[in-house]
């Protein structure tokens, strides 16, 4: 239980005792940080001396990395500032009893496009199958109009100046993949340096841009999750990354019906790159570059998890969900076939 600290936490901003409706709830959603929503108790009377913005549901997101937890936070609080549609940070900070650190902001409604989709939903299958695409390259179109610099700026006072160079640390889990287990990974390093961007312009990307980091709302409107991933990155990041999730999207089907769904993904994605180009100009061999990129990270991190070295990557995780349609993809991006180990029991958390 976490009320204690988080009233503690509170009651420490506030300058005054600070008690909370209920327990906070656990919110699912992500892999890296736990989510929980809450609500101040009486936050709701005239006479309060809480800020509106703190009324009614907030949610805290506790990250276990330090480093990590601030360059989020710092660019979600940017970002926010620019009127971008995310939720505005209203606190942060660390405390051992929440979990390590964490950030407190509103509740932000809507659902992602893809919820609430089951046997009574296939008649909206085809809609929103043909809509999603054009909504995620909606969003990477207005995030990358952003002025990057006051992230950069932002970035640069919390002593997080330097990190704009996303692609070096999936560089590093691809070669320490094939340091352990090569598996084609020593290849994939080779095609990676021979054909490395060098300066392309820079822009805010989310880094992690998919159907369940947007929320859409009654009325249309987008708000858009999670920026643990976010780089100033050339758009080609983005690019590459989305339309490779959606390619090789984390959908378990019976064998039988497996290439029908990747040739439907693979449309999918191919919209999202030609919506994409309707208002901005990409360069194709980029965006195979960092499709590749993202690729191998992903079948990185299950090299490692499947040899027992980590127990991130389980089998239930997307990127093993996804490890057999990204095998073949990066071997029609690179000529590089990736030969995965067998996996061996993870090591006790």
């Amino acid at each position: 239980m976490i009320t204690g600290a988080l009233e503690r936490v509170l009651a420490d901003h506030f300058g005054s005792p600070i008690a909370l409706r209920a327990e906070p709830s656990p919110i699912s959603g992500g892999f890296w940080a736990s989510i929980y929503g809450f609500e101040i108790a009486g936050g709701e009377s005239g006479g309060s001396s809480i800020p509106h913005e703190w009324l009614g549901r907030l949610v805290m997101r506790v990250m276990p990395n330090r480093e990590r937890a601030v360059h989020e936070i710092i660019v979600q609080r940017a970002v926010a500032d620019t009127g971008f549609p995310t939720p505005p940070v209203l606190h942060d900070g660390y405390d051992d009893a929440l979990g390590g650190a964490f950030m407190i902001m509103p509740y932000a409604t809507g659902k992602p496009p893809m919820a609430g989709l089951g046997p009574g939903s296939l008649l909206s299958v085809p809609r929103l199958l043909r809509r999603l695409p054009v909504q995620l390259a909606e969003v990477a179109v207005q995030l990358h109009a952003v002025d990057p610099e006051p992230i950069r700026l932002a970035l640069e006072q919390g002593g997080l100046g330097g990190r704009v160079d996303g692609a070096q640390s999936r560089l590093e889990a691809v070669r320490f993949a094939a340091e352990i287990d090569s598996g084609g990974f020593d290849q994939l390093l080779t095609w990676f340096e021979q054909r490395r961007p060098h300066d392309p312009p820079l822009v805010l990307c989310h880094g992690d841009l998919h159907p369940f980091n947007l929320l859409i709302d009654d009325d249309g409107r987008t708000t858009v999750l999670d920026w643990t991933n976010a780089e100033l990155m050339p758009r080609e990041f983005e690019i590459g990354f989305t339309a490779g999730l959606v390619r090789c999207a984390p959908i378990k089907v019976p064998r039988v019906v497996r290439p029908l769904v990747r040739r439907l993904t693979a449309w999918m994605a191919q919209r999202f790159i030609e919506t994409y180009e309707r208002t901005t100009t990409i360069d194709a061999e980029r965006v195979a570059w960092y499709e590749a990129l993202q690729h191998s990270r992903c079948l990185a991190e299950v090299v490692t998890a499947r040899i027992g070295l980590s127990n991130v990557v389980d089998a239930n995780h997307p990127f093993e969900t996804s490890a057999a349609a990204m095998t073949v993809r990066l071997a029609e991006l690179t000529g590089v076939t990736i030969s995965l180990p067998t996996r061996q029991p993870a090591p006790a958390s």
